[in-house]
């Protein structure tokens, strides 16, 4: 597995005022923590770390620190502002290769222009699951594809096939999609043509 590759800085100076200045240029503090390992308080780049977090490439990282050697982790927790929009803060955590680990994975929904035309409305009910595996193993994504799903049917934990040495944590029994009925105001038909042009052919009589 092809890891991506961050660079950070050792963070030095803490506190708020200080935080809100790395954003400014750009920037992310966040910890690196794990077994055996010193907590080190860290600097790294916003761009990579967003698009790590929205699920863009490995989710094993290759973490490099000037004068230290590298180090293999995962993004372990992520801190949003009130909006949703802009990390503010992250936790890595440093792994063994050889050691499995827990970890959560998005959800992708395929196939759904692939549905029959049956009004049916897709609900994804879970967007993300937990997964145990080796580092080297965790998936970018798990697809569900719902194109051959009819109204009133739905997939289940236990319907994923995740891959070879994953293991999906989340219970079995929960819904991850489900296809819907339309609600009544969807089903309605709109005017046929016939019946506006009769509407407005009587309009026109009114208004004569």
């Amino acid at each position: 597995m092809k890891q991506t590759v961050i660079t950070a800085e050792l963070r030095e100076k803490t506190g708020k005022g200080e935080n809100r200045r790395l954003r400014r240029e750009g920037l992310i503090p966040g910890i690196l923590y794990g077994k055996g390992t010193e907590t080190l308080s860290l600097t790294l780049p916003a761009r990579q770390i967003q698009q790590v977090a929205a699920g863009e490439g490995s989710k094993l990282l290759t973490l490099q620190i000037p004068g230290q050697a590298e180090r293999s982790v995962v993004l372990k927790d992520t801190q949003y502002d009130f909006l949703y929009k802009n990390i503010r803060h992250v936790d890595l955590q440093e792994v063994s290769l050889t050691q499995r680990l827990t970890v959560s994975v998005p959800v992708v929904i395929i196939g759904e222009d692939a549905r029959k035309t049956d009004g049916g409305v897709v609900q994804q009910q879970l967007h993300e699951l937990e997964v145990e595996c080796l580092p080297t193993n965790i998936p970018e994504q798990l697809h569900v594809d719902v194109s051959e799903l009819g109204i009133g049917k739905s997939v289940t934990v236990g319907g994923l096939n995740p891959g070879e040495g994953i293991q999906i944590k989340t219970s079995p029994e929960e819904v991850v999609v489900h296809i819907s009925a339309p609600s009544k105001a969807e089903a309605e038909e709109e005017p046929s043509e016939a019946a506006e042009t009769e509407s407005g052919e009587e309009t026109a009589k009114e208004n004569a």
